[in-house]
């Protein structure tokens, strides 16, 4: 009995242990029956159920699922070079917090990136290695990204199907004996940029009540988004407080977003 003789439960079965290169390089060009199976809804929920251990609802797009399938983006950082091994690749710079009218600016006497210095604790990834930072001065500075969530995998009948949750991550410190400013601020977005929820802070730390150049955490979770969620604006920065030549402001470093699935 030869393969395309097998119930196509069975051969399906058989091809959804393929990797996604083998089915999209080699096993989608082996006959026309294949290549059908392969392309189907069918196929690619069995795949992500299996895998991922998720239950889709019918009527998906396949090249929705594939997409989803290959960029797996639940529970990964969608925040790019978040340590800043490559520079600012990635990242915007700008000297506002509004997110109606962000403009790029080219402050980059405002800030560093910087790699260890004596006056602040050292910042660690989670396999203890030391990780860069983002230092201001005593000029405003604030960087941002624009997460797409298409471009991630996420179409919005993917989003109506999970209900999906939104947590937010960033590391921030003082230097020691040193007073800072520090900002952030998230917003959720859909396909037309209408603002669908936000989150803001801020800490300002005087020099009277210097910060111990400790690392803390700020942490927020967006629960049960819109399907119609789009995209998610990520900015944050600050400055120093006390007005010192240098670099002597909040530090920033290992920034995250992460959407996971709200029944998980």
């Amino acid at each position: 009995m030869s393969m395309n003789q097998l119930p196509n439960e069975i051969l399906l079965s058989i091809l959804s242990r393929l990797s996604f290169h083998d089915l999209v390089k080699n096993a989608s060009l082996t006959c026309k029956k294949w290549y059908s199976l392969i392309q189907s809804e069918h196929f690619w929920k069995f795949k992500i159920k299996a895998e991922l251990g998720l239950q889709l609802v019918p009527g998906l797009d396949p090249t929705s699922l594939k997409a989803f399938y290959l960029k797996k983006p639940f529970g990964r950082n969608l925040i790019r070079n978040p340590c800043f091994s490559s520079g600012l690749d990635h990242w915007s710079v700008s000297d506002q917090l509004c997110t109606d009218s962000i403009e790029d600016c080219s402050y980059s006497s405002s800030f560093i990136i910087e790699e260890h210095d004596e006056c602040s604790v050292p910042a660690f990834d989670e396999n203890k290695r030391p990780i860069k930072k983002f230092a201001t001065s005593s000029s405003i500075i604030f960087k941002y990204q624009l997460i797409d969530l298409q471009s991630e995998g996420l179409s919005w009948p993917l989003l109506e199907c999970f209900g999906p949750s939104v947590t937010i991550k960033d590391s921030y410190a003082g230097r020691l004996y040193l007073g800072y400013e520090y900002y952030i601020q998230v917003v959720l977005y859909d396909d037309d940029l209408n603002e669908l929820g936000s989150i803001s802070y801020d800490e300002k730390v005087s020099e009277e009540n210097w910060s111990n150049s400790e690392w803390k955490e700020f942490v927020y979770t967006f629960k049960d988004c819109s399907s119609s969620l789009r995209f998610i604006l990520f900015i944050h920065g600050g400055r120093d407080a006390t007005n010192w030549t240098g670099y002597y402001g909040v530090k920033l470093t290992n920034s995250q977003v992460t959407i996971n699935w709200s029944n998980e």
